[in-house]
């Protein structure tokens, strides 16, 4: 009888042993391709700030204002250091799924695959989170400049609120191109843009209501009448 346990143990601890012999060239393979690929993307990062650096791209964001909005945020990190820290820890996050491929290991490929499907909507999804706060910044400058110019009161409210719509705009469209809850996404989108576009319109019509009233009298009110009019009261 005990002899029967020490073979079915021995046998046990052997196929396991074999299992794991033919197992560790892959493991081997992953840890080599994760570390060249760490090092592949710490090479990549440190050329992409170097030639950001070279095209004065800090000074670019702050003519489009992106550095402004950065800094509204929070973020004291010159846009240049964090474009390349995006780019290395991108690179790194790919080499790391390309490591899990050497596995040989269906659900981890299956994995790899469906990830890698999806990171071109990502990718898309960022770019149109900062093209959206890019434009929504630009027509907040306008549309302070253009009330402010005018002498609507609110200038300032209905700026930011145009800045609001564009952005929520943006998020929806990422959000969608990552097909996170289309449905609640068009819903809560819908709510919200008439939310905003009711405050403004009515932020408008009390900042813009003299100036109504300034252009009414000018149109539809006679100067004559205007002129004559104490003269005839005083007549009567």
């Amino acid at each position: 009888m005990t002899e029967l346990w020490q073979e079915a143990i021995l046998e046990t601890f052997q196929g396991l042993w074999l299992k794991v012999k033919a197992f560790l060239p892959n493991v081997l393979a992953m840890l080599t391709v994760l570390v060249a690929g760490f090092v592949a993307a710490w090479v990549i990062a440190w050329l992409l700030r170097r030639l950001l650096r070279a095209l004065d791209f800090d000074r670019f964001c702050e003519r489009v204002g992106l550095s402004a909005m950065l800094s509204r945020t929070g973020i004291r990190t010159q846009p240049a250091v964090i474009l390349s820290r995006c780019v290395y820890w991108t690179a790194a996050f790919v080499f790391l799924l390309a490591s899990l491929s050497t596995l040989n290991l269906a659900a981890a490929d299956r994995i790899v695959s469906e990830i890698f499907i999806y990171i071109p909507n990502l990718f898309v999804a960022v770019v149109v989170v900062v093209l959206s706060l890019l434009v929504a910044n630009f027509f907040e400058k306008i549309v302070l400049l253009g009330a402010v110019n005018a002498g609507i009161e609110g200038a300032h409210l209905l700026a930011r609120g145009v800045r609001l719509i564009v952005v929520v705009f943006g998020v929806a469209v990422a959000l969608d191109q990552l097909a996170i809850g289309r449905n609640i996404i068009l819903a809560t989108f819908t709510i919200t843009f008439s939310a905003v576009a009711l405050a403004l319109a009515l932020a408008f019509g009390l900042g813009a209501k003299d100036m109504a009233r300034r252009y009414l009298e000018e149109k539809f009110v006679p100067r004559d009448r205007e002129e004559s009019g104490p003269d005839e009261i005083q007549h009567l």
